[in-house]
């Protein structure tokens, strides 16, 4: 990658933390003791997975294991665009329409959902917990994509901006959404989240999808998880916690794992090891609980930490082996006890301007619903209210 290429994915990280963070208000970050650490996540999830459905005919692939995620979708538009978020959410969230033309763009383009746990194991040697990388086993022809969802929390903001309030089980036992239409009325619809639409394409094309596996789900906790409120203080916790958990079930019935997001979503690289070392155990004590242990750690706004610093040990000593950043292409990084790993952001910015960074995976110019977003043909910019 180019010094200016990661020059460029930096800038794009801090300037969608002046976003977030103005969007809503974050926890407080105190003093406080470091964690005492987690015991291990063990190996791959037990939790019920569909069968294989794809020929048992594999090959070892040695090529780019892929990686790109998304926010959550934007339902309608016209309240999004015409927000007082409206210039970000142009530029840091996709539609349901451009969503819905992507799946099929990567399946034709030969890419195949994989797990983050088909890529390695952990060992021990001499007491220490090391990374062993595992040989990844495809059916022929196919490339290794890891798709996840960053701020599945349904976060105030979204709720009133155009996006959905919370992920449900429909009348079938899927996953989907509750999306009330703006006049209020309320709609639960599997094809208003990335989780339903994602679920669908891989039944309908089970090739798309590598022994059950569909994504990885990327989890604050500081507005609970999945739209429903179980911080602290929130005034019906308990209810809301007990809500959460049967969708967080079906969820991991349905392919899909969690990795942390942090607590509060703040910048990893700004703030100091005690601010780090509290956020990460408000993340292990309220959320940890709700969805189990998980190795995968996703940055937030990408802002990755010195992969020797202080930062990254207390990440290794609780439990975290795989750590996600941002960049313009997925560049890995393995040392003995931990794996780095840059994903490629899909948004609006994306889609209108960087169009050859997403070329591997669609063609941008095919996916990006300009009548939506109110850009005329030539646009190259989005408009700021």
């Amino acid at each position: 990658m180019s010094v200016a290429r990661r020059a460029a994915a930096l800038a794009l990280g801090a300037v969608l933390a002046v976003w977030l963070c103005g969007c809503a208000l974050r926890s407080h970050v105190a003093a406080a003791p470091a964690p005492k650490g987690r015991q291990g996540f063990g190996a791959r999830p037990a939790a019920p997975r569909t069968e294989p459905l794809l020929p048992r005919t594999l090959v070892p692939y040695t090529g780019t294991v892929y990686a790109i995620f998304f926010h959550p979708l934007i339902v309608y538009p016209r309240i999004a665009f015409s927000s007082n978020e409206a210039l970000g959410l142009q530029k840091w969230m996709v539609t349901v329409s451009e969503f819905d033309r992507i799946l099929p763009q990567l399946d034709a383009n030969g890419f195949i959902l994989i797990s983050p746990y088909d890529l390695f194991s952990l060992t021990n040697e001499d007491g220490r917990q090391v990374v062993v990388r595992k040989t990844l086993l495809l059916p022929p022809g196919k490339k290794p994509l890891l798709l996840s969802i960053d701020d599945l929390n349904y976060y105030t903001y979204m709720r009133q901006d155009g996006l959905c309030q919370k992920l449900v089980i429909d009348a079938s036992g899927n996953i989907a959404a509750l999306c009330p239409t703006p006049s209020g009325v309320p709609v639960i619809s599997e094809g208003d989240t990335i989780i339903g639409i994602v679920h669908r394409f891989v039944e309908a094309h089970p090739g798309f999808s590598f022994d059950g596996a569909e994504g990885m789900i990327n989890e604050t906790g500081y507005e609970g998880v999945l739209g429903y409120r179980t911080e602290a203080g929130s005034p019906d916790r308990m209810a809301q916690i007990a809500a959460a958990r049967p969708v967080i079930a079906r969820l991991k019935e349905e392919g899909w794992i969690f990795a942390s997001h942090s607590f509060g979503h703040y910048n990893d690289a700004r703030i100091t090891l005690q601010q780090f070392a509290y956020d990460t155990t408000e993340w292990m004590q309220q959320v940890e609980p709700l969805i189990g242990p998980t190795p995968f750690y996703v940055y937030p706004f990408g802002a990755t930490v010195p992969p020797f610093g202080p930062k990254m040990a207390l990440l290794v000593r609780d439990g975290f082996v795989m750590m996600f950043g941002v960049g313009p292409d997925p560049a890995w990084q393995w040392h003995p006890t931990f794996v780095t790993l840059d994903r490629v952001h899909v948004d609006g910015l994306s889609l209108l301007t960087e169009g050859p960074m997403l070329a591997p995976y669609f063609d941008a110019a095919t996916v990006i619903d300009r009548q939506e977003r109110g850009l005329s043909p030539t646009a190259t910019s989005f408009p700021n209210p």
